[in-house]
């Protein structure tokens, strides 16, 4: 539920590690893949 509300809040914040294609490669990869 939370990762289709909003979607948009984390894509702004990938740029800062890479991933600005969007939420989806956040969830792809685990929390400290950096």
């Amino acid at each position: 539920m939370t990762t289709t509300t909003a979607p948009a809040l984390r894509d702004h914040r990938i740029p800062a590690d890479g991933l600005y294609e969007g939420p989806r490669t956040l969830r792809r990869v685990p929390e400290g893949w950096t």
